[in-house]
């Protein structure tokens, strides 16, 4: 299939630039390497001639359409392969037709085609490589029909309108994220030939709310399902080893998790922070798991925790959030002493231009400097104090605020001089 170029035959017809290439078994055939033309509708042709001889056209090479202001493809029978980055940011461009002898999209193929809203895959395409359809915001339903395709790494991840997936049944395996940020998409069949689920596949897909996990998987990988807000039920089947790191964390409306292998070995952080899940049902009584597990799930029935080990890291990640959670609050407050300070600042001035029209007094003046000082200081103080120690909610700008103090006692000194 794939050829070497035996000489630099290249030229352009109707805008298109091909090259000629003689493959392993002789044939020489065309392949486009370059487009000088601007229509919104290109075809591409079945054959093309030179020098008298007609030559197959099958193959596009690399971004050979990248940000042209195309709005409709239709790529040629003889085409088997498409190659990386073709059709990369042509945000117009909302009809595809592909052949159905296409074997081949490269990576990143249709990266950032936001208006393509539907795409024919052919039956006999082997693989889509990784980010081949990633930000095609306005896709919303995707239809495999190959047996044996391979979805690349971030596939269709970011397709936001994508409702509808419908997977071969003979596929075993696709690449990470392939499904992930999906927001629309509420559910999808698995084939049953699946044997693992990859890391972060459909993680922050929110509007998932239910998901049937083969049988014949044995590894739910790291954040596969992380982030599913609506997922409300899951069943961990017999044939499944591991339980990956944030497999299901942050699964807002989680409820329930059956577990049916008693073996299964369950990794930190697995079923973490999902704020609903009450319980989980193990299929022996004497099984237990760690609490890091289920960290931050405060639902959890009485029968639950009753299977929940304490360990030690279990009880330092307790103590830590009790630590964290006093210096935020302490940061809190060191923020509001400090935008206390900034609303007298900026009255001070104000109140010291009626002063100079008005007449107002300078003790009171010189009371709301003092007191713009004095709140600014114990502020910076304690923010000097806990902002090496966490991260706290309100960023601290140390120029802007040092230039305040600045400014403070700049006023401070005028007030002074004025009731002098």
């Amino acid at each position: 299939m794939y050829g070497y170029y035996q000489k630099d035959t290249t030229f352009d017809v109707d805008g298109l630039k091909y090259k000629l290439v003689k493959y392993y078994d002789d044939d020489i055939r065309a392949e486009i390497i370059e487009c000088n033309k601007y229509d919104s509708v290109i075809k591409i042709p079945d054959h093309v001639i030179y020098n008298e001889v007609e030559y197959p056209v099958t193959r596009i090479k690399e971004g050979v359409f990248q940000r042209k202001s195309l709005k409709t493809i239709i790529v040629s029978e003889n085409v088997t392969m498409i190659e990386e980055r073709c059709f990369q940011y042509c945000s117009e461009l909302e009809k595809v037709v592909l052949p159905d002898g296409l074997e081949y999209l490269g990576e990143n193929c249709f990266w950032d085609c936001k208006a393509l809203k539907s795409i024919n895959i052919p039956a006999k395409i082997r693989t889509m490589e990784s980010h081949c359809f990633y930000g095609c915001e306005s896709l919303t339903k995707v239809v495999i029909p190959a047996k044996s395709c391979y979805l690349g790494t971030d596939c269709f991840s970011m397709c936001h309108s994508l409702q509808t997936v419908i997977l071969p049944e003979e596929m075993t395996k696709m690449g990470s994220s392939c499904f992930s940020w999906c927001d629309k998409l509420e559910t999808i069949k698995l084939p049953s030939t699946l044997t693992s689920i990859p890391s972060y596949a459909f993680n922050c897909c929110k509007a998932l709310r239910s998901i049937n996990i083969p049988e014949n998987v044995k590894t739910l990988d790291s954040g596969c399902f992380g982030g599913c807000d609506a997922l409300t039920e899951v069943k961990i089947p017999l044939n499944v080893e591991e339980v990956g790191i944030y497999a299901f964390h942050g699964c807002k409306s989680l409820r329930r998790i059956t577990i049916m292998n008693r073996e299964t070995k369950l990794m930190y952080d697995c079923f973490s922070e999902c704020p609903s899940l009450a319980e989980i049902v193990f299929p022996k009584k004497e099984m237990e798991i760690d609490d890091i597990c289920v960290d931050l799930c405060p639902l959890l029935s009485e029968q639950t925790k009753s299977h929940i080990k304490i360990t030690e890291e279990g009880k330092q990640r307790a103590e830590e959030r009790t630590v964290k959670s006093k210096i935020k609050r302490a940061g809190a407050k060191a923020w509001d002493y400090t935008t206390t300070a900034i609303v007298f600042l900026i009255a001070a001035p104000i109140l010291l231009i009626g002063y100079l029209i008005f007449g107002f007094t300078a003790q009171l003046l010189a009371a709301i400097g003092s007191i713009a000082l004095a709140c600014f200081v114990v502020g910076l103080i304690i923010m000097l104090l806990i902002g090496l120690l966490v991260e706290i909610e309100h960023k601290f700008d140390w120029k802007y605020n040092c230039a305040c103090i600045i400014v403070g006692a700049i006023i401070l000194g005028l007030i002074y001089l004025l009731g002098k």
